[in-house]
């Protein structure tokens, strides 16, 4: 495996359930395991030492923006050792204010790998083999500042302005899913503009609402109508229900993880127990693959035979490293567009109510019972407005334009002891710069700060890309793997790796669990075209893998399953959440029954896994595991 994020620690740990069949290697640049899941020490204000679960590490070497700026102080790209120990005096020249900055060689995807919804059934069962369980909190929101403030929990004055607006977008949010197969093809952005919706309305609500789901590399009005229509409109997988009185409408519960550091370390133990070679501080340098084999050469190791690769890192580093990349790889794996983000950690809370609506004093008033709803969820309780983890911001000098904070305290349960906010800021798209807040910053109160490249749900993403991948998965013994290959989320990336292991014959482990099943049958329907499982759990036989089946597949079907499970993931569903614990729920006791089918599944499973085989996983000069 190229990469020890979740993707790749996922694959590779369902390979090694199989020692007799697989060899596994997993190749990582960075010297820690996790790729954007990482956790790192922090020294407060008062003096007080905590860890904090942190954003992203980066890696310089596919940053356009600072690649000039470094050339100019005389770095080379690959000494990071000197450009880490210097880089702080360098960014102050150039504006860009902090302490201490982290340069690495990960990429971010996601604006927020520290948690997720409830429906990450494959994640939180995959991180429960390892023996760690999330921490609930309850998912609160606001947008704007002042007269444009609102939230997803209490009445505002920009929401009864707007009120008709809400209304409108919520009929065109039908017709928008109706015809899904059109509107895959629109942004968000022409669809306002097509029906006429206010510029208020657009700028403070919708835009906003977008970035806090869809915000990767400030791309907001380019994100697919279709993709905003299911986050809404899918019965069993939305995240929220439509209000048309508030647009949103509830606090639904999402969960945290524990420490990051602690889990992929974990993670990485158990896997070398079980014979799996993990080399961290080993990045791939140089793939070649020919006669049916795959010779992969880094900075720490000669050149090594293996009979397939996965790829779970930036589709840059990919065709980086790839020698002679077919030209279909170059057109998919090169239609994947990547922008540069700064993060900054800080306990600055003067600059968050300058930036920010931090005081919650919208009226908390619910409509009037009679008015038309076709939310079933009941208005929140009077004076709930207090506890917003998250903060979006848009710019003055262009609407269409965003920054997000949220307030760790109240997102990682282990801080709220502290007694004191600590925030981060995520400042979107490096051209954007002169937009950016980041100088108001007090430096004296930035604790951390992070560069990250990351991709965007862009229209163009969901055209070029994600329908198209499946025509290049297992050619030439490569495949692909992580949350670039779909939707941003860690949900995504530990289903890609599940899927890759699956493919290469370790039959998936979680057909025990329905909502996961159904996931994974979705992921490998758009991902891999043509990977059609039995229904019944516990038996899941891949049966005639063929690559080019998908492509005769209707574009309705097509789109149904696409955008039915990019919502799968986001869903924070209450009947999932209070099902009473059984040996199907997350956790629970796995039968002698589940594990004698997942036994039988093992011997269905394609011939290929039927004779010994390595397969070797490997983190390339990669800038980062494509979660």
């Amino acid at each position: 495996m190229v990469g020890a994020g979740c993707a790749g620690l996922s694959c590779a740990w369902s390979l090694s359930r199989f020692p007799e069949k697989f060899e596994v290697d997993v190749w990582e640049a960075l010297p820690e395991p996790g790729g954007v899941a990482t956790s790192c020490s922090v020294k407060l204000s008062n003096g007080q030492s905590v860890e904090i679960n942190d954003q992203v590490q980066v890696g310089c070497r596919n940053f356009p923006i600072l690649k000039p700026i470094l050339c100019e102080y005389g770095f080379t790209l690959g000494n990071l050792c000197e450009i880490c120990g210097q880089v702080s005096s360098i960014i102050a020249n150039r504006s860009l204010s902090h302490p201490s900055i982290s340069l690495t060689r990960t990429n971010h995807h996601g604006p927020s790998p520290q948690g997720g919804a409830p429906s990450y059934h494959n994640n939180l069962m995959f991180f429960k083999e390892f023996g760690f369980d999330p921490h609930p909190v309850k998912f609160k929101v606001c947008f704007g500042k002042g007269d444009k403030a609102w939230t997803n929990h209490s009445e505002s004055l920009l929401v009864r302005r707007l009120r008709k607006d809400i209304r409108r977008f919520g009929r065109a949010l039908k017709w928008i899913n109706r015809l899904e197969p059109l509107f895959i093809f629109v942004s968000i952005d022409k669809v306002l503009r097509l029906w006429r919706f206010s510029a208020e309305f657009g700028d403070h609500m919708v835009y906003p609402l977008t970035a806090l789901f869809f915000g990767t590399g400030n791309q907001t009005p380019n994100v697919s109508a279709a993709v905003v229509a299911r986050v809404f409109l899918d019965k069993k997988l939305a995240l929220f229900d439509y209000c048309n009185e508030r647009l949103l409408n509830g606090s639904p519960t999402m969960f945290a993880f524990p420490n990051l550091a602690d889990i992929f370390s974990t993670i990485v133990s158990r896997l070398q127990e079980s014979g799996v070679t993990v080399s961290t501080s080993s990045p791939v340098r140089r793939v070649v693959r020919k006669n049916g084999k795959v010779y992969v050469s880094g900075d720490t190791h000669e050149p090594r035979e293996y009979d397939d690769i996965v790829f779970t890192c930036d589709m840059e580093t990919t065709l980086n490293v790839l020698e002679k990349p077919s030209w279909l790889e170059r057109k998919l794996l090169g239609a994947v567009r990547y922008y540069d983000d700064y993060i900054v950690t800080h306990e600055d809370h003067e600059y968050m109510e300058r930036e920010y609506e931090m005081n919650s004093s919208m009226e908390d008033t619910c409509p009037s019972p009679s008015s038309s709803s076709s939310s079933s969820s009941p208005c929140p309780p009077q004076g709930a407005v207090q506890g917003d983890m998250y903060f979006i911001r848009t710019a003055p000098e262009d609407s269409k334009k965003c920054e997000m904070s949220f307030n760790l305290a109240h997102y990682q349960p282990h801080l709220a002891s502290l007694g004191r906010p600590v925030y981060q800021t995520i400042f979107l798209d490096a051209k954007e710069r002169a937009l950016w807040t980041e100088a108001s910053i007090d430096p004296n109160k930035i604790l951390k700060t992070r560069w990250c490249r990351q991709f965007a749900h862009t229209v163009s993403h969901f055209t070029k890309w994600v329908p198209w991948g499946r025509f290049v998965q297992g050619r030439k013994n490569t495949w692909y793997a992580g949350a670039v290959t779909c939707v941003n989320t860690h949900e995504i990336a530990t289903i890609s790796g599940l899927a890759c292991a699956h493919r290469l014959g370790a039959p998936y482990p979680y057909s025990h669990d329905p909502l996961a099943l159904a996931q994974m049958k979705l992921f490998l329907r758009v991902a891999h075209g043509g990977v059609r499982m039995t229904t019944k759990p516990g038996k899941l036989t891949p049966e005639g893998l063929n690559p080019t089946r998908g492509a005769s597949s209707s574009l309705r079907t097509w789109a149904e399953d696409l955008f039915r499970f990019m919502n799968a993931e986001e869903r924070a569903s209450l009947e999932m959440v209070n099902r009473p614990s059984s040996g199907n729920s997350i956790g629970g006791d796995k039968s002698e029954h589940n594990a004698g089918d997942r036994t039988e599944a093992a011997s269905q499973v394609d011939s290929r896994a039927d004779s010994p085989t390595t397969v070797r996983v490997t983190s390339a000069t990669r800038t980062t595991p494509t979660e």
